[in-house]
């Protein structure tokens, strides 16, 4: 590479990285980057509360199903106690 054209790309390479250090330290700069990285906190947040809140809501049906098939289960157990009783008066009363 020839010296001018090596001096004239570091001189671009200073007055870029200038340039760049000068817009990244601006108060403009900061201030927009300080409210979008707030904005985004905020939305992880919301979608953190929100997530939480439909496990909570699938818990708590998860658990009433539960409670549900519980009862069901013991209805379905006096139900069959409840047929062998009548099977066995309807057998007493055919034998008399």
């Amino acid at each position: 590479m020839s010296e001018p054209l090596r001096e004239g790309l570091e001189a671009w390479e200073h007055e870029i990285a200038a340039y760049w250090d000068s817009v990244t330290r601006s108060p403009d700069f900061l201030q927009r980057v300080g409210h979008q990285m707030n904005e985004s906190l905020l939305a992880h947040r919301r979608a953190n509360v929100s997530m939480q809140s439909a496990l909570l809501t699938a818990a708590a049906q998860e658990q009433e199903i539960a409670r549900q098939l519980y009862l069901l289960e013991r209805l379905e157990k006096q139900l069959d106690s409840l047929a062998a009783r009548l099977e066995r008066l309807e057998a007493a009363l055919d034998n008399e």
